[in-house]
């Protein structure tokens, strides 16, 4: 059976610019339990979520810009009053929208991204665990315009950016194949010019 592979493709940056619409006749939400504390694979953030339940579902929310920062979640242009179109180591999808009572944050239905996460709530702390994960292959090469980062992960995974004056750290939530070496790559791209791989 061939396993499935997820890439996790490093293009270059562009601006994005978000219009927010809130219809003035919104419909009637039912009362949410709500927290501003998440943990994720045991780490604590501070972020803010909801969970609303219905005879028919039960649906958790999570504030967009969390999503963005933690997991690494792609907002993408939307034409869909009441969704939000996403990309997370999938094709473009849409997830349901919601907002907090006074408006004051934007809130994504989880499901669609989530169909492998665990979800516990303990007061005002939500506990996401997110499945297993290897780093299982790392690949470059130069482009027209830059250099392109490929990252093969056998399962989808959390991911942050951070950027820490000309260096750019990429942190993920997997463990690293015996197959991939730790250390420095000094092999010069267009534009990198080292790469640095670490288990920690």
């Amino acid at each position: 059976m061939k396993i499935p592979r997820y890439r996790l493709l490093l293009a270059p940056f562009t601006a994005t610019v978000a219009l927010l619409l809130i219809a003035d006749g919104a419909r009637s939400l039912p009362p949410a339990e709500q927290g501003n504390t998440i943990q994720l694979n045991g780490q604590p953030w501070t972020g803010r979520w909801l969970r609303r339940s219905t005879p028919e579902k039960q649906s958790i929310y999570l504030q967009d810009d969390w999503l963005t920062g933690a997991i690494g979640l792609n907002l993408l242009d939307s034409n869909r009053i009441g969704q939000q179109r996403v990309k997370w180591f999938s094709s473009p999808l849409f997830t349901e929208v919601t907002f907090d009572r006074p408006v004051q944050h934007r809130f994504l239905d989880i499901k669609p991204v989530a169909k492998f996460w665990r979800t516990e709530i303990e007061g005002s702390t939500l506990k996401i665990s997110t499945p297993d994960s290897t780093l299982q292959a790392l690949r470059r090469s130069k482009q027209a315009t830059g250099d392109r980062i490929v990252l093969e992960l056998s399962a989808p995974t959390p991911w942050q950016l951070q950027r820490q004056g000309d260096t750019v750290v990429l942190i993920l939530a997997a463990d690293l194949a015996q197959s991939i070496a730790t250390g420095v790559n000094t092999d010069k791209g267009n534009l990198i010019k080292a790469l640095e791989v670490q288990n920690s």
